[in-house]
């Protein structure tokens, strides 16, 4: 009688332990999806946030390519772009310039003093540099992971032959 309580245990413990094998193999196959979801998601925000970037400045010098509407300088020591507008006769610029780990947007008088932090913070970056050669705009920007991005901008409003090369 001994040895058929031994069977029936062991015939009753049998689909016990093929359940726990079966829920540790979903388990597993659950845990190693949810981290490579996390890695694809993780990827495609960080692509996401740079065609952003560069489709934000480059919106923006589109929007202000007039005559004299875009700039370069320097702004609390940092590159800056200057958008120039008029507005009931008065002159305003929109300042575009990284502080802080931060593109920042400003919008104030032409003649106007602001701190650097004063600025509206848009997204993370590192660096935000311009260079601006005739009618030709070259927009370098760097990430917070350290990789960059060349964006080179050609301004219609500006006539050849005005501006040193």
């Amino acid at each position: 009688m001994k040895e058929q309580d031994k069977r029936n245990n062991i015939y009753s413990l049998a689909p016990l332990l093929l359940f726990m094998i079966f829920t540790t193999c979903i388990v597993t196959v659950l845990l190693i999806g949810a981290d490579g979801y996390r890695t694809f998601q993780s990827r495609d925000q960080a692509a996401f946030e740079r065609r952003i970037t560069v489709q934000y400045l480059t919106t923006r010098i589109r929007q202000n390519d007039v005559t004299d509407g875009v700039s370069v300088g320097e702004f609390a020591g940092k590159d800056t772009l200057f958008l120039c507008e008029a507005l009931d006769g008065k002159m305003y610029h929109t300042r575009i310039y990284c502080h802080d780990g931060y593109l920042r947007e400003l919008f104030c008088e032409a003649d106007m003093e602001f701190a650097p932090d004063a600025g509206e913070k848009i997204m993370e970056l590192k660096d935000l540099q311009f260079h601006l050669t005739g009618n030709l705009l070259t927009v370098i920007i760097t990430y917070p992971d350290d990789s960059s991005e060349t964006v080179l901008l050609q301004l219609r409003s500006k006539r050849e032959g005005l501006y040193d090369k």
